[in-house]
Order: C-alpha cells, then sequence, then structure tokens
C-alpha cells in the first residue's frame, strides 16, 4: 500500500505522483506499472494500493475496487472497475473497463 506525504514538498521532476484535489495530499506512484485505487474492506481482505478511506473516501463515493492506473510505455492510463459512482477525468466520466 502506498503512503500519503503531505502536500509541502514539490515533486521530483522525475516522479510521477496522484494528488488528491481536495487536500493536496499526494501519493507517489513512481515504479509502478499498475495500481489499484478505492478503499480497504478488512471483511473481503481486499487492500488497495492507494487506500483512499481517510481521504472521504466513502463519503466521496469512492468505491472499493474503484480504477486502476497502468503505465504503458511513457503513458499513464486510468480505467474504470466498474465504481459504482464512476470514474472522471476533469468533466469526462470513464466508461468501465476502457483505459
Amino acid at each position: 500500500m502506498l503512503t500519503a506525504i503531505p502536500a509541502t514538498l514539490p515533486p521530483p521532476a522525475e516522479h510521477a505522483r496522484l494528488t488528491l484535489a481536495a487536500n493536496g495530499t499526494y501519493f507517489d506512484i513512481f515504479g509502478r506499472a499498475d495500481l489499484i485505487i478505492g478503499r480497504v474492506d478488512p471483511v473481503s481482505q481486499f487492500f488497495p494500493d492507494v487506500d483512499l478511506t481517510a481521504y472521504g473516501g466513502d463519503e466521496g463515493g469512492v468505491s472499493r475496487r474503484h480504477c486502476r492506473i497502468t503505465l504503458a510505455g511513457h503513458q499513464f492510463f486510468v480505467e474504470d472497475l466498474n465504481s459504482r459512482n464512476g470514474t472522471w477525468v476533469g468533466a469526462t466520466r470513464l466508461a468501465p473497463g476502457i483505459r
């Protein structure tokens, strides 16, 4: 699981990072080719790579298995994992299962 880092430091140029727009908290994702974003579910023993439970994930509509970020070549792709509230990139809602 990735650990959140306060947004007080600027990102190193060679690192990719996922930033929460609501508060600026970020997760470094450098060196990861595939990761799942969602909420922890101890009952089913599911622990996502990026757990947004402590960041209002449940209240904000984040599913347990919400989306996947994949690195292919030098590009990152986002794929909705059939989440209940959908995954949005800007104003565009992603179709489930399509990166």
